[in-house]
C-alpha cells in the first residue's frame, strides 16, 4: 500500500471522519476501504504467481456497515500508519471487514484495468465497489546485446535475458524460453539493444535466392530421386517457388525445405 494512502487515512481519522460513535449504519471511510481493497488485490495477484503487482489503485463508490463494529481495530491500525493486511480487518480475533477482488484467472495483461470488489462485514456481503488499477508484470524477456540492422540474422549469442517491469500490454514479446525460436530469424527492421523483442520484428531468412542452383528431391510413392535445378524465384522454408530443369528447360513448382534444397511430390 502506498504511503500517501496511509497518510490520507491518518488525516481523516484525526478529523474524526473514519467512524462515528453511535450505532447507526455508517459509511466506510474511503481511505480505509481503499487500503483494504489495495491489499486484497495485492494478495490475489501474488497468489496467481505470474509476477503481477498493482499501483495507483482507486475505488469508486462507497458502502455502509452496521453500527461502529470494528471501529477500534480500524482506528488503531490507521493511527499506526497501516491498513489491515490481505484485505481483512480483524478485531478481538474475529474478522470484521474483508474484501474479495475478482481477478481473471487467465488472460490478465499489464496496463490500466478495472475490477469488481466485494466488501463483506462479518463474512456477509455488503455490496460491491469498482476498482481501477495499473497492473504491472515482472517478466524475464529476450533483448539484444547489440544494435542490429534490417536483414541481419540473429545468432544465439546476440540474445540475453533481462528482467523487466511491463506497465502495458505487449503482445508477442519473446520470453527466455523462446530463445531458439528467435535464433536464426532475420530482422525486418533496425533494432536497438535492451528492448523486449517482439514476434512481428522478425521473419524467416531466405533459404533460396533467384537464379541459385538447388538440389531437387522428387517423391513418387516410396521412390525418391534427387536431381538439380535452378530457382526462378527466391523463397523461405515452407514456401513454393518455380524451379527449372537446366537440361529440359521444363518448369515446375517445388517446396523449399532448406537452404538450397527443394522437394516435389509427384502423384
Amino acid at each position: 500500500m502506498s504511503k500517501s494512502t496511509c497518510k490520507w487515512g491518518i488525516l481523516l481519522l484525526a478529523l474524526g471522519l473514519v467512524w462515528g460513535g453511535d450505532l447507526r449504519a455508517q459509511q466506510i471511510e474511503r481511505g480505509v476501504l481503499a487500503g483494504l481493497v489495495e491489499n486484497a488485490l495485492a494478495a490475489e495477484l501474488a497468489r496467481q504467481g505470474e509476477g503481477f503487482s498493482a499501483s495507483r489503485v482507486y475505488c469508486r463508490g462507497g458502502l455502509e456497515v452496521e453500527g461502529n463494529a470494528g471501529s477500534g481495530v480500524l482506528a488503531k491500525d490507521a493511527s499506526a500508519g497501516s491498513v489491515p493486511e490481505g484485505g481483512v480487518a480483524v478485531e478481538g480475533g474475529q474478522e470484521v471487514l474483508s474484501v474479495k477482488v475478482e481477478v481473471p484467472q487467465s488472460g490478465l495483461e499489464p496496463g490500466r484495468r478495472e475490477f469488481s470488489a466485494t466488501v463483506l462485514e462479518h463474512g456477509v456481503p455488503k455490496g460491491q465497489v469498482q476498482v481501477t488499477a495499473i497492473i504491472r508484470q515482472e517478466r524475464s524477456l529476450l533483448v539484444l546485446r547489440r544494435p542490429m540492422q534490417r536483414g541481419e540474422v540473429v545468432r544465439e549469442d546476440d540474445l540475453e535475458e533481462r528482467s523487466l517491469i511491463l506497465t502495458r500490454s505487449m503482445p508477442g514479446v519473446f520470453g527466455i524460453e523462446q530463445m531458439k525460436e528467435v535464433s536464426g530469424q532475420m530482422a525486418r527492421r533496425a533494432l536497438q539493444p535492451g528492448v523486449p523483442l517482439q514476434m512481428g520484428w522478425f521473419e524467416s531468412p531466405m533459404a533460396v535466392d533467384r537464379g541459385e542452383p538447388v538440389k531437387v528431391r522428387l517423391h513418387r510413392g516410396g521412390l525418391k530421386i534427387e536431381t538439380s535445378g535452378v530457382a526462378l524465384a527466391k523463397g523461405r522454408v515452407g514456401e513454393s517457388i518455380e524451379v527449372q530443369n537446366p537440361d529440359s528447360r521444363r518448369r515446375f513448382l517445388a517446396r523449399v525445405v532448406g537452404p538450397g534444397r527443394v522437394e516435389v511430390m509427384v502423384p
